[in-house]
């Protein structure tokens, strides 16, 4: 008796850790992530477009084009209809969490060829410290075009800065 007693106790002893072995089965399952990053800064959309203009053979005018991208002129100069606008600028931060922009405080030159014309009184449609919203923002920036008496035709181009403070 004591020896059948063994027997059941060492066969079911062995279903048991058979049924474990079978049913411990493993397999080797894969983990992915991907770790991106949003550059912190400025992007700029769109440039500033002072559009097509006539000047005026005697006196100088101006081109302004504010930051909602309304142009407006002074003096005698024809506005041509064409494509104008204000520049559009995105910001980005993902540690800050508002900004303020700085833009340039003179003129600077726009260029064809060896004639020039003077753009200033630079403008931007959101006030200092304006919040980012989940981590983005925008803004459009206006100025005003100096035109020259009877100036050259031409396309000019030129470059200015946008400076974006993240706090």
């Amino acid at each position: 008796m004591k020896r059948t007693l063994l027997s059941i106790i060492c066969m079911v002893v062995m279903l048991a850790f058979a049924s474990v072995a079978q049913g411990a089965n493993s397999i080797r399952a894969t983990a992915t992530a991907s770790i991106v990053s949003i550059d912190n800064g400025i992007t700029a959309v769109k440039g500033l477009v002072f559009g097509n203009i006539v000047p005026d053979v005697v006196a100088a005018g101006t081109v302004t084009i504010d930051t909602n991208g309304r142009r407006t002129k002074t003096g005698n100069l024809t506005l041509v209809t064409s494509t104008y606008r204000a520049a559009e600028f995105d910001v980005h931060h993902n540690n800050k969490h508002s900004y303020t922009i700085t833009l340039p405080s003179g003129t600077v030159k726009i260029w064809s060829g060896s004639n020039w014309m003077y753009v200033g009184n630079f403008t931007k449609s959101v006030a200092d410290r304006t919040p980012l919203v989940g981590e983005l923002g925008s803004f459009t920036v206006g100025a005003t075009l100096n035109v020259n008496a009877n100036q050259a035709t031409g396309v000019y181009s030129g470059t200015y800065n946008v400076h974006v403070d993240f706090q």
